[in-house]
């Protein structure tokens, strides 16, 4: 499968909220960089129970991508628009518990995936981390 299909099949998967279906994409060793946790995501559960977090605070979230995905070797370059609201509690790292407020998100995302035999293996994701945190009411 070529890196575009992936990442296709990636935005497909979490856009149905099917957290296995995108855990699916990811090599089991997969490691994930992603501004939203506070340590890399390592393996594909880890993925998977991420994603689950997410679907549960975000009912409505989805991912519009922006521009197509480009790819060089085995590495792919996507863009994103995040949109959801903020409906259901949000575990955090520390155990505490974020109770939802309504409100609504939107955020650009920028991703590189790196991919082999058809599983991304390492992801690092970058938006603003401040600017979401602000959306969500968690900082002034």
């Amino acid at each position: 499968m070529s890196p575009e299909a992936v990442v296709n099949q990636v935005i497909e998967a979490f856009n149905r909220h099917d957290a296995e279906a995108v855990g699916a994409c990811y090599a089991e060793d997969a490691v994930v960089h992603d501004p939203a946790s506070p340590e890399p995501l390592r393996g594909r559960d880890a993925i998977i129970a991420f994603d689950h977090v997410i679907f549960g605070a975000f009912p409505d979230v989805r991912w519009e991508p922006l521009a197509p995905v480009i790819v060089s070797g085995n590495q792919a370059v996507w863009q994103i628009v995040t949109s959801a609201t903020f409906d259901g509690p949000m575990p955090m790292p520390d155990g505490t518990m974020v109770e939802p407020n309504g409100e609504r998100i939107s955020l650009e995302q920028a991703v590189i995936s790196t991919i082999d035999d058809g599983l991304i293996v390492e992801e690092r994701a970058y938006f603003d981390a401040t600017g979401f945190a602000m959306e969500l009411g968690l900082v002034g």
